[in-house]
This record gives C-alpha cells, structure tokens and sequence, in this order.
C-alpha cells in the first residue's frame, strides 16, 4: 500500500469522526454546540491541569499560535468557560484555568468522544485496536521526532 494512500485513509477517518461527533453533538447538547465548537481540544487541555497553566504553554502544548489562542480565549472566556487569573508565585503571569461551566462542557465533550470512537471502532476486535494503537503510536512518535529535528 502507498504511503499517500494510508494518508488518505487517515484523513477520511478523520473526516467521518468529524461529521459524527458533530451530529452526536447536535443530539445530546444542541445548547453547547455554539459555545464549544472548536474550543474542544483547550477544553481538554485544561481540564488536565488543576492549577491552570500559563498561555504560552497551553498555545505548545496544543501546537497552534499564540495569536490563534488568544481570540479562542476571550470567547470562552466570554461564555464563563475558562477564567484567568495571576499566578501565586509569579505575578506577572497569567494562568488560565477551565471554570465549572467549562468543566461540564467537557464532560458533554468526552462523552460525545467516547461514543463516536466506540461507534467507529466497533469493527475492530480489541486485538486489531491494539494494534492500530501500537503502529499509530509508532507513527506519532517519529513524526514528532521528526518535526523537532531530532534524530531517530
């Protein structure tokens, strides 16, 4: 099989994750889909870090500009989604931390996650998935490599 080929296929499951987590989302909680839609994966993010974390470390840790993070920030910050705050130790910097809005908006968010993976990998027995996770991992790990220059 051809490398573009396996891209293909990436990019079409990618696709129909979309539009199903889309239409999931419309079901369970039409009154979240203004509010979140596309703020999912900061959502997630901070919702990991009990403390907040700094908007530089959000932006690479989500691998997207600073510039691009900050309009995301004022509208979920506008919808009561995430609140900013100075840090205790460091009072020049600002943590921004997923307030309990936030928090049940991502709850919804997992849920929908949780159930279009299971829809969409149903077909597989849990040894296949194991496998697609491995060579999945695999990838990810020399993309990774790659894309910081380092050696593999």
């Amino acid at each position: 099989m051809e490398e573009l080929e396996l891209l293909h296929q990436i990019r079409h499951l990618d696709a129909v994750y979309r539009r199903k987590k889309h239409l999931t989302s419309q079901k369970l909680y039409p009154a979240d889909r203004e509010r979140t839609q596309g703020y999912g994966r900061i959502l997630s993010s901070l919702s990991e870090s009990a403390e907040g974390m700094s908007q530089k470390d959000l932006a690479e840790k989500l691998s997207i500009r600073p510039q691009s993070l900050t309009e995301a920030l004022e509208n979920l910050e506008k919808e009561e989604l995430i609140v900013r705050k100075r840090s205790k130790t460091d009072k020049r910097q600002v943590l921004v931390s997923i307030s309990e809005k936030g928090l049940e908006a991502e709850k919804h968010n997992r849920q929908i996650r949780r159930l279009v993976s299971e829809e969409i990998f149903a077909c597989l027995s849990g040894t296949e998935k194991k496998e697609l996770k491995r060579l999945l991992e695999k990838i990810n790990s020399e993309a990774d490599r790659n894309q910081k220059g380092e050696e593999p």
